[in-house]
């Protein structure tokens, strides 16, 4: 699911979710005909531009089947929000957050050179509300006009979705207040085909189905079958079909898995092993299936349930600075369940909607890079080396994960804490092979430590929370020859460093042989004879109409698109009309009006037969294809953004006593807010998303109040946070306090993980006779006793009370007390904290 920053699905306490849980399959009809077995890689939010440039360094080389991109149709214009992409305005537009329409085909071309195929994440189930200008300059109004040719004939009235024990409010109505798409039309669906048979044409292989529940599973397949008409071949789609509990029969995943070419998501899986890398029971990763078997895509998580964003009805396991969430990837990708497996590579984030630094180059400015961990890398060489042969033997021995794939190839995987030594029984002919999974650029040098096989079996030290495989095919798992050692001046090595062309050059390359004639392209990159040209067939199109009082005006034509293009201002709201001249001269030129087609212009020169244009006045881009003569009229006048009104907002997350609140007021990006919060428990701020800690257990009643600093007008929201426990260190550690002002009883103290201290509220009257010790494991006996040595701030290990520590004599009232985690301080904040 894709959420607006107004309207969207929050995890947290504060608001309702249906829970993502297992649920006995039924009725699974299965057509278990995907075309292959893949491993994808889902880079989350990357650029074009740095996606092309992974496929050639690292995805090619490391054997992934492909790689999934953003959904690649313009999009509303809001920046700094992921779920912007889901919200698409125009079909025929390719500009959006991760890149524009030439960085799109470049991407898809490097990408397929290097062996990768692309896959692109179709959202065609909603459109976007509102109305405004997309990222790419297209105007839309909901549900009536978009720039596409979509009008209120392919959506479904508007209602409100509600009741998923319903399939038809389900699949009828609005997600998240996003119009729903008329999917069971005949038309909308030959509209939505278009738009993926052009992404196919530019070569994509294939898609991801988003949202896929809500639409009938009978309208995706239409869709498909008329992409398939459209481009002679059927493209495989894995579908976001989420199950949920107590929800309609017509909407579970089973019911989609009859689909050709097609797999399900199997959220299941993404439970299953978070549930073996959390609890460390390291062993049921052998028992790891896939709910729908051959119709699953399996993965550790995907962008909507990720660890912090959660918005899939579950969380995954942490994601960020995880050395077992990199362990989980690695088996997910070699252990064989799911036709599908992907691969999840994101950024570092605290709460739901921040996009990714998408002008930041990669592995850098807050890009994780999670999939160019070695283990995580090479482990689809491991998948491709092995595939079709099953697993003939496995075990969890001395911590030790390992299994063999027959004669292809054993993989191992050591979870502890420390390394581990090992010998194995191994299938494999006896010979000498290289860990594959210790190769940190597989491009350079594919190979980690050597390894070598007697008599069937293998020794391996295999260092700790990381894993070793081995494998006999040729092509992923052997030594490559350096190009340089053999021709070092020839492109193979002048450009084993760079990204090469479609023939196998680089810029290297080609400064140092520019009469190369490989090199005549990427030298001229401009040059018609470098641009794959698409000849006209017409002299000199002129426009001429109503616009401009019948005056000739000369149209530009693209070799690359095959268009004819000249921008049309229309200064009344009707009786505009057009016609269009090649020769631009009435006697002899030849003359284009209206046809019994629509948006089709044929050779008439009759005085009636003038082009009606039924728009509304402004700016257009009349777009005219010189093969068939085919046009169209694309909006570009400028829209201001409609008003926003002010709406307090606010969504939270709790862990334990700590509440972290995410403000989620909307208002005009012009104005100026200021925030009052109360969390009903005497504490207030003026931070736009403040973190809290609880002193009681029970209910609290929270207040947001925002108000415009420019105008008067302001708006409230509250609702109840609910506190129940009171959390200590997350090692399992416990703090006490105990001083003159608790008769010396131990009291426990709250542990705050965000700041990393322990807390406890204290009264001070300022007579400098207080005195107070801090207990770890709250016990006189058995615990450390920390004290004072007479300088304030700083705690000492002592037993004996000539060392209490003693509060502030110059502090009087309510004050809470600090005690750093890991350390001999401790200082004081007025409560409650400002």
């Amino acid at each position: 699911m894709h959420h607006n920053r107004i309207n969207q699905i929050s995890r947290a306490v504060l608001t309702a979710c249906l829970p993502v849980v297992s649920m006995a399959i039924f009725n699974v009809a299965g057509a278990q005909n995907y075309e292959e077995e893949m491993v994808i890689l889902h880079p989350f939010q990357w650029s074009y531009n740095s996606i092309a440039k992974e496929c050639t360094e690292y995805l090619g080389p490391a054997g992934f089947d492909g790689v999934q991109i953003s959904q690649p149709a313009e999009h509303i214009s809001k920046k700094g929000v992921w779920w912007a992409v889901y919200q698409p305005v125009n079909f025929k537009n390719f500009t959006t957050m991760t890149g524009n329409e030439n960085e799109l085909r470049a991407m898809i071309r490097t990408c397929n050179d290097a062996g990768v195929k692309v896959f692109a994440d179709a959202v065609f189930n909603q459109r976007a509300g509102g109305s405004g200008t997309g990222l790419g300059g297209s105007s839309y109004q909901k549900r009536t006009r978009y720039a596409d040719g979509f009008t209120s004939d392919d959506f479904h009235p508007g209602c409100r979705l509600y009741d998923y024990s319903s399939a038809d409010n389900v699949r009828l109505c609005d997600l998240n207040g996003m119009p729903d798409i008329k999917t069971e039309s005949s038309s909308t669906q030959e509209k939505i085909a278009d738009y993926l048979a052009t992404l196919m044409n530019m070569g994509v292989h294939g898609f991801r189905i988003d949202a896929a529940k809500h639409m009938k599973y009978t309208d995706i397949d239409s869709i498909i079958r008329k992409t398939a008409k459209k481009t002679g071949r059927r493209p495989p789609i894995y579908m976001e079909v989420i199950e949920g509990i107590n929800e309609a029969a017509d909407i579970y995943p089973d019911k989609y898995t009859y689909i050709e070419n097609s797999v399900v998501t199997d959220f299941s899986y993404v439970q299953n092993i978070k549930n073996v890398f959390d609890s460390r029971k390291f062993g049921d990763a052998l028992k790891l299936k896939a709910k729908y078997r051959g119709n699953s895509e399996v993965f550790v998580n995907n962008h909507d349930d990720e660890y912090k964003r959660c918005s899939a009805g579950s969380c995954s396991m942490s994601t960020q600075n995880n050395p077992y969430y990199h362990l989980a990837q690695s088996w997910m990708a070699v252990w064989p369940e799911g036709t599908v497996r992907q691969i999840y590579s994101g950024y570092s984030f605290s709460s739901h909607d921040p996009a990714g630094p998408v002008s930041a180059s990669r592995c850098t400015g807050g890009w994780l890079c999670q999939h160019r961990e070695p283990i995580v890398l090479n482990a689809p060489r491991f998948a491709r080396a092995t595939r079709g042969k099953k697993v003939t033997t496995k075990g969890y021995d001395s911590g030790i994960l390992w299994f063999n794939r027959g004669s292809k190839g054993f993989y191992a995987m050591n979870p502890s804490g420390s390394d581990v030594k090992h010998t194995f029984t191994v299938e494999m002919p006896d010979g000498d092979y290289c860990d594959i999974l210790g190769a940190k650029d597989p491009a350079r040098d594919p190979c980690g430590k050597e390894v070598k096989v007697r008599n069937g079996r293998v020794t391996l030290t295999i260092p700790a929370k990381s894993a070793m495989a081995i494998c006999t095919d040729e092509n992923w798992c052997g030594r490559h020859r350096d190009p340089c050692e053999t021709d070092p001046y020839g492109a193979a090595c002048l450009c084993k460093d760079q990204t090469v062309d479609k023939n196998g050059v680089c810029e290297s390359f080609c400064s140092a042989n520019p009469s190369d004639e490989k090199c005549f392209c990427l030298l001229n990159p401009d040059n018609e004879e470098c641009v794959n040209p698409i000849e006209k067939t017409k002299g000199l199109l002129c426009y001429t109409g109503t616009s401009n009082s019948w005056k000739f005006e000369e149209m530009a034509y693209s070799k690359k698109t095959g268009l004819w293009t000249t921008e049309v201002t229309l200064s009344e709201d009707s009786g505009q009309s057009f016609k269009i001249v090649d020769g631009c001269d009435w006697s002899a030129g030849v003359i284009y009006g209206k046809s019994s087609t629509s948006g089709k212009l044929k050779v008439n020169d009759s005085k009636e037969g003038n082009v009606p244009i039924d728009l509304r006045q402004g700016v257009y881009e009349l777009s005219i294809r010189d093969a068939d003569m085919t046009y169209e009229f694309k909006d570009v006048t400028p829209v201001p953004e409609p008003p926003v009104p002010l709406a307090a907002d606010f969504t939270c997350t709790v862990s334990g006593s700590t509440v972290e609140f995410h403000n989620k007021t909307a208002f005009n990006p012009e104005d100026d807010i200021a925030y009052l919060w109360n969390f009903g428990n005497g504490e207030t701020s003026s931070v736009e998303e403040p973190v809290v800690v609880y002193d009681s257990l029970g209910k609290h009643l929270v207040s947001l109040l925002a108000s415009s600093r420019i105008s008067e007008e302001s708006s409230r929201v509250t609702r109840y946070v609910e506190i129940t426990e009171l959390t200590g260190n997350p090692k399992g550690e416990t703090l006490c306090y105990s001083g003159t002002d608790t008769d010396w009883k131990m009291e426990p103290m709250i542990y705050n993980s965000t700041v990393g201290y322990w807390m406890r509220k204290v009264e001070l009257d300022g007579s400098g006779s207080q005195r107070f010790r801090i207990i770890s494991g709250c016990s006189w006996n058995e615990g450390n006793v920390l004290g004072g040595n007479g300088t304030s701030g700083v705690l000492i290990k002592s037993d004996s009370f000539a060392h209490d520590a003693v509060h502030d004599p110059e502090l009087k009232g309510t004050y809470r007390l600090l005690v750093k985690d890991n350390a001999l301080e401790y200082r004081y904040n007025r409560y409650p904290d400002r």
